[in-house]
């Protein structure tokens, strides 16, 4: 889930991982001086193990491995 506090002076966000409950597990904050991220999504076929991160109004586009395949829809 992409988070920020919505404060446009001061700007924070984390992409949180929650568990099936809802419940957060961690936050993983943005790369210093990034504003907050906006959408995510992970990546397809043998990508599957890359999460996607953009950003808020800088046009960036990150990638962070993760141990887990994530799920996408078609």
């Amino acid at each position: 889930m992409a988070f920020h506090n919505g404060k446009p002076g001061n700007p924070k966000g984390y992409v949180l991982v929650l568990d099936p409950n809802g419940n957060v597990i961690a936050r993983l904050p943005m790369p210093e001086r990034a504003l907050p991220p906006t959408n995510l999504g992970f990546g397809r076929g043998a990508d599957a193990g890359s999460l996607y991160v953009t950003n808020l109004a800088q046009w960036r586009l990150y990638r962070i491995k993760t141990v887990r395949r994530g799920l996408y829809w078609d």
